[in-house]
């Protein structure tokens, strides 16, 4: 069976004022949608491809911006795996495909469920 997930999102930020070495500082919203298409192999091992895009968030400091808006595309995989009807955990890495700031990073991630 195949999954496709979206999960538009949007992220708004109050102001700061009092920031370090600043009198104000502000952040316009950051614009985010995420994706999984996944893949179950067995009724309890699936694996899928992630894809993150990532526009906005630029802040602004005592009225001047900071030209530091986000421009960013990741990707990454994942697999996990039901050990019971209460136990599962999944693994995943993912890294920046895109970007317009020299983003440099990646990720890996593990986690274990426990449903009670």
């Amino acid at each position: 069976m195949n999954w496709l997930e979206i999960h538009p999102n949007v992220y708004f930020f109050g102001d700061n004022d009092k920031p370090f070495r600043a009198n104000s500082r502000s952040q316009s919203a950051l614009y985010v949608i995420e994706s999984h298409l996944t893949h179950n192999f067995t009724p309890d091992f699936w694996a899928g491809i992630d894809l993150r895009y990532q526009y906005g968030g630029e802040t602004t400091t005592d009225g001047l911006k900071d030209d530091n808006k986000l421009k960013r595309l990741g990707g990454g995989i994942s697999a996990g795996y039901s050990f019971s009807s209460a136990w599962s955990g999944f693994v995943s890495y993912g890294d920046v495909i895109t970007e317009s700031d020299n983003s440099k990073m990646n990720m890996w991630r593990a986690r274990l469920i426990w449903v009670f």
